[in-house]
């Protein structure tokens, strides 16, 4: 009885989620309600209450289905690839464009986060939260591209952090305009067609 009990209750909260990420697909954060998630889910708004704090709570948690796993195998190719570092560097953005593109809730959730959310003043933890995953990215970008640079795929003289930055302001700009038009490209290609073309200014020549 207690497993099932478990069972119902991550039910529940996938539900609860996924209803989270309609609403704020429809309306936006800032005018979402917890009412109107409660309703879309098919439960009471004490059962969000007693899955989730808040709605600062409930975006971050809808965020996290998607942003864990993607940290994780980031984290994982760092640590444990032995391959050539500009594969792998490869291998990211790949995984982080091909997500977006095929993945209904990895869009949904991107595009809530890029386009949906209102930076007003209750908010706030919407960009410490951007911020911080910003640095996670571009900190384990950074160590990718000084693996490059010990390999001799990278020219030494260039500072790795800065050329992170580069390819993450690349990054977020093809996929805020993606999702603002994505019947106009494929992401994914024009993602490594971009990658390919940022990388090869820094590339060491043989």
């Amino acid at each position: 009885m207690a497993r099932k009990t478990k069972a119902d209750a991550l039910l529940t909260r996938d539900a609860i989620l996924d209803a989270a990420q309609s609403c704020f697909l429809a309306n936006g954060v800032a005018r979402t309600t917890l009412e109107q998630v409660a309703r879309r889910a098919g439960c009471t708004r004490g059962a969000v209450y007693w899955h989730f704090r808040n709605k600062a709570d409930l975006l971050t948690a809808m965020m996290e289905r998607i942003e864990v796993p993607f940290f994780e195998r980031f984290e994982h190719r760092l640590v444990s690839e032995q391959a050539d570092a500009m594969t792998l560097l490869r291998t990211v953005f790949d995984d982080l464009f091909s997500a977006i593109e095929l993945d209904a809730r990895t869009r949904a959730a991107m595009e809530i986060m890029m386009l949906r959310c209102e930076m007003v003043d209750d908010q706030a933890f919407l960009l410490e939260r951007q911020q911080r995953q910003l640095e996670t990215f571009v900190a384990g970008v950074a160590l990718a591209l000084s693996k490059a640079q010990e390999q001799g795929r990278i020219r030494s003289g260039v500072d790795s952090r800065d050329l992170a930055r580069c390819l993450h302001a690349m990054a977020s700009g093809l996929i805020r305009i993606w999702l603002m038009q994505p019947q106009t490209e494929t992401l994914t290609a024009t993602g490594q067609r971009m990658v390919e073309t940022l990388l090869a200014g820094f590339e060491c020549r043989t």
